[in-house]
């Protein structure tokens, strides 16, 4: 496993590096950060959500949340308002604007990932997306003792 890792590792930096430099969009530029990204994915899945729900799907502090919050609100990506019932829960949505950066930025990854993988077998991919889509699945779950 460890030898795994290094060659993953390894390997990664070129990848990312490789598909930064050929992007874009608003994350590429600098003027999106991953967390404001996944933010951003959140309330798009949902079109809307309660900050602490998106507290707790980021998994940070509330008040990095805020942060995070606060900067998309400010650019316009999202916007947030008071329940009408209880005026200390907050509500957050996407904007049409966040929608369009988003679908950009969806775009661009996956012309890089077509680009990216054009080399290689059909047999290949399927393979590697079903490692990619287990690895997934099992990120929720606690690791095992003595991984393979």
């Amino acid at each position: 496993m460890d030898a795994f890792a290094d060659r993953a590792l390894a390997v990664m930096p070129a990848l990312m590096r490789n598909m930064m430099a050929s992007e874009r969009n608003w994350v590429s530029r600098g003027l999106l950060t991953l967390p404001q990204l996944w933010a951003l994915q959140i309330l798009d899945a949902g079109r809307s959500a309660a900050m602490r729900d998106l507290v707790r799907s980021l998994g940070f502090k509330a008040s990095t949340a805020t942060g995070i919050v606060d900067r998309l609100v400010a650019l316009g990506l999202a916007r947030r308002s008071a329940d009408a019932a209880d005026r200390r829960l907050v509500h957050l949505a996407i904007t049409a604007k966040g929608r369009r950066i988003l679908g950009t930025i969806r775009d661009e990854k996956r012309r890089m990932t077509i680009r990216l993988f054009a080399t290689v077998s059909a047999a290949d991919r399927e393979v590697y997306l079903r490692v990619l889509e287990r690895v997934a699945a099992g990120l929720d779950r606690p690791a095992e003792a003595g991984a393979r």
